[in-house]
């Protein structure tokens, strides 16, 4: 009885896409972008050709019905450049040159490549074989790139093309070097303080997200990079949605089980509580390393099972455990009113670890590694949205369950609009030049700032240990 199975062709990392492959004696069909073709077998065991460039080459598989079979071929193999090179080309025109393919998944593929025009190595997303002949999926994506293109924040990855060739959208980004923070997880590799500063980086970028009226729908370890200097990048808008779109279309489970929200298994509304759901999964397995439910039936789960408490498995201060244990709630009403508000808890959880008694701030006492290792926490704290109004939710039904404000000093110390946004481009300057390890523009945008915060006691503390800094490396 003859039955049908999908076949995935790769060199190493690098699927083989547009070679022709057949059953023996059939009719060849050419693999997608992702290296895959799907044929049709009369017995579980059989001889399929593969085109190697000038000629057929046989092979032996071993196939079930509905199975996806992962074929490894050899480095040497003939046609793969070339293939890869001839079906992508056309795509990329004159000004991309193809050099890779770094990502792959259901949605489409990721390349790396290199803008002629400007000189730079840069990331393109493009929708898989199977989206791009679908009119509909092709015009969500251009719409969604176009929306993302508007936004510029330190955490997002930039978009900075969008291009439609052969009716085939492509995403042209930034090219994070950086690894992902699933992995980061899996090996045990982050400490308190750099889990804090990427739980801030997370819910800042989630924030502003939702400002601008986008749902991401897939937030996960998976779809974050973390850089060499502990920047966060969220990536992976393959499943976001805007709010105002959301409403004109068929709702429909989409996301990645182990972090979905109820709501996303029950194909109910989705809206920001939905992210904050998943930013609560990632908070629950970035702290302790495991995740909420990591096994069974993830629906069952998810819908219905109670989540132990993370200060069960792991000692984190109490308000920041109770805010990542309300985001696990069930009922969207129950979860944070917005990422703002755990960002407010979490930027309180680092300045309580970053403020130093006078013992820690002499030069005796500090080495220059851990000197800027902690004003870059305690700069993302001051930078963190707790320094911004709140903005009320447009969430019906969603009630507050955090503080307004996570630092009483802070909340007396009043600050004009105009001063607020002078203070946060300070910041910025000070933290990108912190992360570079560039003293002299750090010390000079941080003293701009505590011009405008006299009373700060973060901010003194600070620029006492960029001035300690500054001697040691005249001396």
């Amino acid at each position: 009885m003859a039955h049908t199975a999908r076949l995935a062709f790769f060199v190493g990392s690098n699927p083989v896409p547009g070679m022709p492959v057949r059953v023996r004696g059939g009719e060849s069909q050419n693999t997608n972008d992702a290296g895959e073709v799907e044929l049709e077998f009369e017995k579980p065991e059989s001889v399929i050709e593969l085109y190697a460039g000038a000629s057929w080459r046989k092979k032996l598989v071993h196939v079930l019905p509905s199975m996806r079979l992962v074929i490894d071929l050899p480095e040497q193999w003939p046609s793969t450049q070339r293939s890869l090179e001839g079906i992508l080309g056309p795509f990329l025109g004159e000004r991309y040159e193809f050099q890779a393919i770094i990502g792959r998944g259901g949605a489409g593929t990721v390349l790396k490549a290199r803008d002629r025009s400007l000189d730079r190595v840069v990331a393109i997303k493009m929708l898989s074989d199977e989206l791009a002949s679908n009119p509909r999926a092709n015009e969500i994506f251009l719409t969604e790139a176009r929306h993302l293109a508007t936004i510029s924040h330190r955490n997002l990855v930039a978009v900075h093309d969008i291009i439609e060739v052969e009716k085939r959208g492509m995403m042209v980004m930034e090219l994070v070097d950086g690894n992902s923070l699933d992995g980061l997880i899996f090996a045990g590799s982050l400490d308190l303080d750099l889990s804090l500063s990427l739980a801030l980086q997370l819910c800042d970028v989630v924030d502003h997200l939702h400002a601008h009226g986008i749902i991401h729908r897939d937030i996960k370890p998976a779809n974050i990079l973390v850089t060499d200097t502990g920047n966060l990048k969220l990536v992976d808008f393959g499943l976001a949605r805007r709010l105002d779109d959301l409403a004109k279309r068929i709702t429909r489970v989409s996301g990645t089980p182990a972090y979905m929200s109820p709501e996303q298994f029950a194909g109910g509304s989705i809206t920001r509580a939905s992210d904050i759901y998943q930013l609560g999964v990632t908070l629950f397995e970035l702290f302790s390393g495991q995740l909420p439910f990591s096994g069974g039936d993830m629906l069952f789960a998810h819908v219905f099972s109670t989540p132990p408490s993370i200060s069960t498995l792991v000692e984190l201060p109490p308000k920041l455990a109770r805010v990542i244990d309300d985001c696990l709630s069930k009922d969207p009403v129950g979860r944070p009113v917005s990422a703002e508000a755990i960002a407010r808890i979490v930027a309180a959880s680092i300045r309580t670890r970053t403020v130093p008694s006078d013992n820690e701030l002499s030069a005796e006492n500090d080495s220059a590694a851990s000197d800027w290792r902690r004003i870059s926490l305690s700069i993302s704290a001051l930078r963190a949205p707790i320094l911004k109004h709140p903005h009320p939710s447009q969430d019906v039904g969603v009630r507050p369950t955090v503080p307004a404000i996570g630092d009483e000093a802070l909340a007396q110390e009043a600050i004009g609009d105009e001063a607020l946004g002078e203070l946060e481009a300070h910041l910025d300057d000070a933290l990108d030049a912190v992360l570079r390890k560039d003293y002299p523009r750090a010390l000079e945008a941080y003293q701009r700032a505590a011009r405008l915060r006299p009373n700060d006691a973060q901010l003194r503390a600070n620029l006492h240990r960029l001035e300690v800094m500054g001697l040691r490396g005249r001396r």
